[in-house]
């Protein structure tokens, strides 16, 4: 079964459903292909309304939940499993993967309309000047092509549609950018704040800057979306829509013009291309269920099936032209991949 398109999107998650909308916006018919479940949102997967005790364990997994292989990478991301938010990720015993037992890797994967969009952390930070010019400075790397200036009105472009909350603390190597009111400190972050303060004067502490929304503009209560509650409950995925992700901003503002049309459950498996044209002509799916094999036509296709999901598909499309994959003249292709990084962090209790 073949289909016509102008752009095909492979990915549902934040930059599936920002090419989405921005395609659907300019009148391009989009189709956006998820391997994954559908989600509506709110969803009744979303268990933001329920107290702790109407929850399973109150909301920890059970036994079942072994760190050896159901859901290890949960047990080793976070330390503990909670049922609350596990529908959320997916199960590695059904989804395996194998890495050198000296080089474990974590890999989060969520297969479900929105995919990581709806488990990210919301922390909303810009690139400074000094990220664009340091590798032109300290001679490792390839100069960056552009710079902070550059990207400034694109930094604002998205935080105006996503909302962000966060201070204007005047620090170079942090940018601000376009935000909603600022959460405030606990007594706590204020004493730790206000003792660096006098101790260390060239430290700052300051409010996070987060996709929570604490002012809703006109945009954004238009897609149904209303202020964060500040409940702490996000991993369970949230009704109001009050942080940003895809099923609540980005895919229903694509809806709204009419030229949206969603495909779950359809495994995108190679990158068609025309030897004719010299261009893609589509993408070719297997269907979750089914098994079975059905193309879609387009005159764009656009790749957001995460780092390693988007190096898979290009990997097995294989032509005449790409005998070891497409884009892969170079032989490059599976090497030197960036996934999502999340960073090391540190805490402390204050008596």
């Amino acid at each position: 079964m073949k289909q016509d398109y102008d752009v095909i999107v492979v990915g549902s998650g934040m930059t599936g459903g920002w090419a989405a909308k921005e395609f659907c916006e300019k009148g391009f018919k989009t189709l956006v292909i998820e391997r994954g479940r559908h989600l509506d949102h709110p969803s009744t997967e979303y268990k933001d309304m329920q107290a702790p005790w109407q929850l399973e364990n109150r909301g920890m997994a059970s036994e079942i939940y072994d760190e050896e292989g159901r859901y290890r990478m949960l047990k080793t991301k976070k330390g503990k499993l909670k049922t609350e938010s596990i529908q959320f990720f997916a199960d590695e015993k059904e989804y395996p993967y194998s890495y050198p037992e000296d080089r474990p890797f974590m890999w989060t994967r969520g297969y479900h309309l929105g995919g990581r969009s709806l488990t990210w952390a919301r922390v909303s930070l810009r690139f400074g000047p000094k990220d664009f010019e340091a590798n032109a400075k300290d001679g490792h790397g390839i100069p960056w092509p552009i710079g902070y200036d550059d990207i400034a009105p694109w930094y604002d472009y998205v935080e105006t549609f996503a909302g962000i909350s966060g201070n204007k603390d005047g620090l170079p190597d942090q940018p601000e950018g376009v935000y909603q009111k600022p959460w405030n400190m606990s007594c706590a972050e204020e004493f730790i704040a206000d003792n660096l303060k006098k101790n260390l004067p060239n430290r700052r502490m300051i409010i996070g800057r987060t996709a929570n929304m604490t002012e809703p503009t006109e945009i954004q209560t238009s897609l149904g979306r209303t202020k964060c509650q500040a409940r702490s409950y996000c991993e369970r995925g949230c009704t109001f829509g009050g942080y940003f992700s895809a099923l609540s901003a980005t895919l229903p503002a694509a809806r709204n013009t009419g030229n949206l049309t969603i495909v779950t459950d359809a495994i995108a498996s190679t990158v068609d291309y025309d030897e004719t044209t010299g261009k893609a002509s589509g993408v070719t799916i297997v269907d979750a269920h089914t098994k079975e094999k059905r193309s879609y036509r387009a005159r764009v296709v656009f790749l957001c099936a995460s780092a390693l999901g988007s190096v898979q598909i290009l990997l097995n499309s294989k032509s005449n032209t790409f005998p070891n994959g497409l884009a892969n003249s170079s032989g490059a292709l599976g090497h030197y991949i960036m996934d999502h990084f999340t960073g090391t962090m540190g805490g402390g209790t204050v008596l």
